[in-house]
């Protein structure tokens, strides 16, 4: 088997790093020849990826649009004056032979127009919710929709989005949903101390994790009011937030917000970094804040290290990992019964426990690569012998 993988960048971001944990379960497990495609090259995982396969970024490539070109391909006309209508993307992965493109993200509208003359079939591995699409706008949709003979949805909360919203076909959605690699995470918890201790944590505070990059989405200033409210109630709780850019305009506007509320060196900004299981390792509670979040990866990592979650229901796919036995879910945006919760949480060191060691049980019978490698691969290979 000869697969394309195609990802959105090369970010330590969620989808990213759930397209690396595949390519390397299938370099280990599969003899299948691998291939990557990154519609933004950029990213600190761009070497990983590379280490592993062929890997090429279509933003630093220059490829034929022209108008003629274009419609030829449309009509399926394939030469023109003896020349290939293919682009030379396609003209490429043609010589390269592949059977099947995964394109992980519903950002991958471009791509898959530019590579439709590819006589093999494309399965789009979606991981996002409504407002992506909306970002994304409805282009690249369209191509995705007409490129796209099957789905993967990373959590049910995705696939009935794409079912109810976009028409979807249900017997062209399966759902596998996002997982990370347990090997991958091991050994994060040496860091623990250390971490506490850069941030003036005590030992026997309790500290709540909160993480993510655009701030709408992710709800970090959702994070800041939680912080305030369980914080007036006096109990040892530090809030450290992980990700984002230091010094850009989120972060400022989160500084305001902890100094007037008097909540300096109670709350605490880190910017993006390398080691972010570390700090899962770290804390005592998972404060998964998304107003929108398909399966966040930062809810794996903390149930791997036993540690219990707090989401909103109605925001995606956390709750379905959450369940009823490894942390709480409250509704959409009920900052009061969060804090609530989180304060029950800060006192009963048995309850963290408790549903941190179920969290821990779930994440590894269900959500590790060595669970989801092997369906992501009976997925393929039936697509796959459906085209053919």
């Amino acid at each position: 088997m000869k697969i394309l993988l195609v990802g959105n960048d090369a970010s330590r971001t969620g989808a990213p790093l759930v397209l690396l944990y595949f390519l390397r379960w299938l370099k280990a497990n599969t003899d299948w020849e691998c291939h990557v495609l990154l519609r933004n090259g950029a990213g600190g995982l761009r070497e990983a990826y590379e280490a592993l396969a062929p890997t090429l970024a279509y933003d630093g490539l220059t490829t034929d649009r022209s108008f003629l070109r274009r419609a030829a391909r449309k009509m399926g006309i394939h030469k023109m004056g003896g020349k290939s209508c293919l682009s030379g993307l396609e003209q490429y992965y043609q010589e390269a032979g592949l059977d099947v493109i995964l394109a992980h993200t519903i950002t991958q509208g471009g791509i898959l127009s530019d590579l439709s003359q590819l006589d093999c079939p494309a399965i789009t591995y979606t991981h996002e919710l409504e407002s992506m699409f909306h970002k994304y706008g409805e282009t690249n949709l369209a191509h995705v929709m007409a490129h796209s003979v099957h789905y993967i949805a990373g959590s049910r909360a995705v696939e009935r989005n794409l079912v109810e919203h976009h028409q979807v076909d249900p017997a062209s959605v399966d759902t596998v949903h996002g997982f990370t690699s347990g090997a991958e995470l091991d050994g994060a918890e040496v860091e623990r101390a250390a971490i506490r201790e850069s941030l003036n944590i005590p030992g026997d505070a309790v500290m709540i994790l909160g993480s993510g990059f655009r701030n709408w989405r992710k709800g970090k200033d959702l994070f800041i009011q939680l912080a305030y409210r369980v914080l007036k109630q006096n109990r040892p709780a530090h809030f450290v937030w992980v990700g984002g850019t230091d010094g850009d305009e989120e972060f400022f506007q989160a500084e305001h917000d902890i100094r007037h509320a008097g909540l300096e060196g109670r709350v605490h900004l880190v910017p993006e970094v390398s080691n972010h299981a570390a700090f899962s390792a770290a804390c005592d509670v998972l404060a998964t804040m998304s107003r929108e979040d398909p399966f966040p990866l930062t809810n794996l990592e903390a149930g791997y290290f036993g540690k219990p979650v707090v989401c909103f229901d109605g925001a995606g796919g956390t709750p379905e990992f959450v369940e009823s036995d490894a942390g709480f879910v409250v509704p959409y945006l009920d900052l009061v019964a969060m804090a609530e919760k989180i304060i029950v949480l800060c006192d009963d060191a048995g309850l963290r426990d408790r549903l941190g060691r179920r969290a821990a049980e779930k994440m590894r019978e269900r959500h590790d690569v060595s669970t989801a490698g092997p369906r992501l691969k009976e997925i393929i290979e039936r697509v796959v012998k459906g085209a053919r």
